[in-house]
């Protein structure tokens, strides 16, 4: 049988976790394992707490009766249910399934207030379900971990306090306490591939070795500890490779480290920049951009982009349109000169006004820079010289005293007019 006092106890420990902890958010959709888990909450006095049912609105010939069930279920427990509809949107060649649960999740995050930890019903056979999809879409350690007990939801707590405990005990509860509940239609459905699954491979595997769940959930833990590792591993070997952030890799230090320790590396530093990692074609690709002797090249994928310049690898979600010719703005002490096209922002910082008036402009071709010897050099030279990379040089924020080109982006030029200020610019890109 289900031990209640023990999930409840295991969701009151999750619940430390967070801070200022003002709740309880529990994703309900009304059928067996979510039922079960609200009225455990309930009954084992957890407060505050609230229930979240997300209709995906795919089912409009039972959303009456799934919608009056799940009102009164939560009527009857004390707890108040919030429905919240959402439209699921699925690209060509996306599974309706991936796609549902996505925008499940995409609202539950917007859903969940500051401090709640956001509860889901995930159980034994889930997890085992989860790992073998992942096993057979050829995924990794951190695919095959599979579900967290205690992970995150966006900037969310998300807790599964019935990960380790068996369909069957969960079963056994409902029966015990009469609980009813409403089965989704969907669930039959053999053409999502969990289903499938489900219903036609998993059922002879238990046959076979009844113990299968727990193996499998097993497994799901070691492989959670091997990604752990890697993670770390990665986070490491990053510092000894980033040149200016995260989003900059040296070539040459990445061509030190072994082909599993460099693909680790990079990897790593495209989740930290909140990139989508590539697929393995792209993802070759760009090892194999790291790996030439030198000169330039790019690789693009859905959601990110590597750029190679010289010795150095750039992490980039996308590049900003360039700046229209023309643009320019007055630059005065103090006030944020806002950039077009999301290339930041440029502050003076200085507390007396400037006897001069600068102007903040782009690239427009032939700007020359005043040397300290009383000679001059093109601004193509000084980028050169300085290692900016050329989609950053039209980017690039120039600011002016008149006609006198005085700095590139934070840099100061020999002509700048208040050369006793340190740190006078800050360019926030």
């Amino acid at each position: 049988m289900l031990d209640a006092q023990a999930v409840v106890a295991r969701v009151r420990e999750h619940a430390l976790q967070v801070p200022h902890f003002s709740g309880a958010l529990v994703a309900f959709s009304g059928g067996l394992d979510s039922s079960v888990l609200l009225h455990v909450l309930a009954a084992g006095g957890f407060a505050p707490i609230r229930a979240v049912y997300i209709d995906h609105g795919l089912q409009p010939e039972v959303a009456e009766q799934w919608h009056s069930h799940n009102k009164t279920f939560c009527r009857q427990l004390g707890v108040p249910l919030e429905v919240h509809r959402v439209a699921v949107e699925t690209a060509r060649g996306a599974s309706e399934e991936a796609a549902a649960r996505d925008a499940r999740y995409a609202a539950l995050t917007q859903l969940a207030r500051c401090g709640e930890l956001v509860l889901t019903a995930h159980h034994e056979s889930d997890q085992a379900e989860t790992m073998l999809l992942q096993l057979l879409r050829g995924a990794g350690p951190d695919g095959l971990a599979a579900m967290a007990m205690l992970g995150v939801l966006g900037d969310r707590a998300l807790s599964r306090p019935l990960l380790d405990v068996s369909a069957g005990h969960i079963q056994a509860y409902a029966r015990a306490h009469a609980l009813r509940w409403f089965d989704d239609p969907s669930n039959a459905r053999q053409r999502f591939d969990r289903n499938f699954l489900r219903m036609n491979v998993l059922p002879i595997m238990r046959e076979r070795w009844p113990g299968l769940d727990q193996t499998l959930a097993r497994s799901a833990q070691w492989q959670a500890q091997a990604a752990d590792l890697q993670r770390q591993l990665a986070a490491a070997d990053l510092r000894a490779v980033c040149v200016q952030d995260h989003s900059q890799l040296d070539c040459t230090a990445l061509s030190r480290m072994s082909d599993a320790r460099r693909r680790n590396v990079v990897r790593f530093a495209i989740r930290s920049g909140a990139l989508a990692v590539p697929p393995a074609t792209r993802l070759a690709s760009l090892l194999a951009l790291i790996a030439q002797s030198s000169g330039r090249g790019s690789v693009r994928w859905d959601g990110g982009m590597a750029l190679r310049y010289r010795d150095t690898v750039y992490l980039l979600r996308e590049l900003a349109p360039e700046p229209l010719a023309g643009w320019h703005t007055m630059l005065e002490p103090q006030v944020p000169s806002e950039l077009p096209f999301a290339l930041g922002r440029l502050t003076l910082n200085v507390d007396k006004p400037c006897d001069l008036a600068l102007q903040v402009r782009f690239r427009e071709g032939g700007e020359r820079i005043a040397m300290s010897d009383g000679g001059h050099q093109s601004i193509a030279k000084w980028f050169q010289s300085h290692g900016v990379p050329p989609w950053r040089r039209s980017r690039t924020p120039l600011v002016f005293a008149g006609d006198e080109l005085v700095a590139i982006g934070e840099y100061l030029l020999p002509a700048w007019p208040l050369q006793r200020v340190r740190s006078a610019l800050q360019w926030a890109a």
